[in-house]
């Protein structure tokens, strides 16, 4: 499989600017945190319909089941390596615990799998020798009962799995049989192959800017490390029972964790998409945005007579403060009352912008410079006078919320043409 088509997923709480590459337990974060965002992949394509799951079920970090639309599953495991450590062999711990627990979901749910998928970061070892899993799973898909795998520390390996998962050959052959062997994007860029040609190419996320791809896929991760991180003795057992209609066997609730819906990454991807940065007023529904873009706002910027360089800072700091409060509402453990502390900021932005233009209006005479420099002044007494009212909040992320009701035709730095903002950007443009 390409880096570009990947097909199933993981991820930790750090960032990777923090992780030490030398540090053994910043390695395990940087293994756990690809674990957590390629399962994240695997959610995006299944929400986009290129993958046939209706949900996914976290058991762990790295074990993943996809539950296919026509009710049977794929078991997935996903293994991390150096690269420079030279390509996953069949001897290697992981590999044989990928494989132990494969033949044991088999037995212990007969019929029920339709694949299994051996996900890796790098090259599985691909060659003739007893130390390929390539070369186990090519034997076993045409092996007859009298022929023994070649060479004979492979066919001895086959004897180990037998033994070791108290299996008959024939049930053991079926399951590597039907094992598939992907490569998934390296560890150092699956975040960017993951926003560049998967999250950033659904349809609700065209033209998306780059901050709030990367909240959204922060998102995703973050609610996969839950699911994965909550234990449960056998969670696919409790998942049978559960769409079985058998509820009295299990806890609702804990099987509801591990699960990952559609439903539930497409709300993780339409919020911020359509509540407006989580500005939203308290006695109403959140405010959409007019444009998915920042060109109303340059428009509108423009027509007050404010030169090109002062835009562009404006619109660096409209994407600053998106991030700033989309990091803000999913870090913290009170989202009511996130809001409500963000609708005071965007009030009290509001207010001194339009008590602004009303003392800088020349009537007949373009004021839009003079009313951003007293807008500026404005906030920097803010942030100066009355931090706490806006929350600690800083210069330029306030600077950046004008940007954002700017955008939204709720402040102006010239005149309303006659039709309102929408009509006369909408004009200017079929006009270019």
């Amino acid at each position: 499989m390409s880096d570009e088509t990947p097909h199933v997923n993981k991820k930790s709480v750090l960032p990777d600017e923090v992780l030490s590459s030398t540090d053994p337990g910043d390695e395990v974060q940087r293994r756990f945190r690809y674990q957590h965002t390629y399962t994240a992949l695997i959610a995006i394509q299944m929400t986009s319909g290129k993958i046939a799951y209706k949900e996914l079920l976290c058991e762990h970090h790295e074990d993943i089941l996809g539950v296919r639309n026509d009710g049977k599953f794929e078991g997935i495991q996903i293994k991390t390596k150096q690269i420079s450590d030279g390509p996953i062999e069949l001897d290697e711990e992981s590999v044989k615990k990928s494989l132990l627990r494969f033949i044991n979901l088999n037995n212990d749910f007969p019929g029920s799998f339709k694949k299994f998928i051996f996900v890796s970061n790098c090259p599985t070892r691909n060659d003739g020798t007893g130390k390929s899993l390539n070369n186990l799973i090519k034997q076993a898909k045409t092996k007859k009962p009298q022929d023994s795998f070649k060479p004979s520390t492979l066919d001895k390996f086959f004897k180990w799995l037998c033994e070791n998962s108290k299996s008959n050959e024939q049930d053991v052959i079926n399951v590597l049989s039907i094992i598939e062997i992907q490569q998934g994007p390296s560890i150092e860029d699956i975040e960017s192959k993951v926003l560049t040609y998967h999250l950033g190419k659904l349809e609700q996320c065209f033209q998306t800017p780059l901050p709030k791809l990367k909240i959204i896929l922060d998102s995703i991760v973050s609610h996969i490390y839950f699911s994965s991180s909550k234990r449960i003795e056998n969670p696919l057992q409790d998942y049978i029972a559960f769409i079985d209609g058998n509820e009295q066997l299990l806890d609702k609730v804990y099987i509801n964790i591990k699960r990952v819906s559609i439903d539930s990454i497409n709300r993780l991807i339409t919020e911020p998409l359509t509540k407006n940065l989580f500005l939203s007023s308290r006695k109403g529904p959140p405010i959409q945005s007019n444009s998915s873009t920042s060109d109303l706002m340059f428009y509108k910027m423009q027509c007050g007579l404010i030169e090109e360089d002062s835009i562009e800072i404006m619109d660096d700091l409209r994407a600053s403060s998106e991030t700033y409060i989309l990091n803000n509402y999913y870090k913290t453990k009170n989202p009511a009352e996130t809001l409500k502390q963000l609708d005071q900021i965007r009030t009290i932005v509001k207010n001194q912008a339009i008590e602004s233009k009303s003392r800088s209006k020349l009537k007949g005479t373009p004021f839009g410079v003079i009313m951003l420099h007293d807008l500026e002044d404005r906030l920097e007494k803010i942030v100066e006078n009355r931090h706490r009212d806006v929350y600690e909040t800083p210069y330029e992320i306030l600077k950046g919320i004008v940007g954002i009701l700017t955008n939204e035709c709720k402040v102006a730095f010239s005149e309303e043409p006659t039709g309102g903002w929408k009509k006369a950007w909408n004009n200017h443009y079929s006009k270019e």
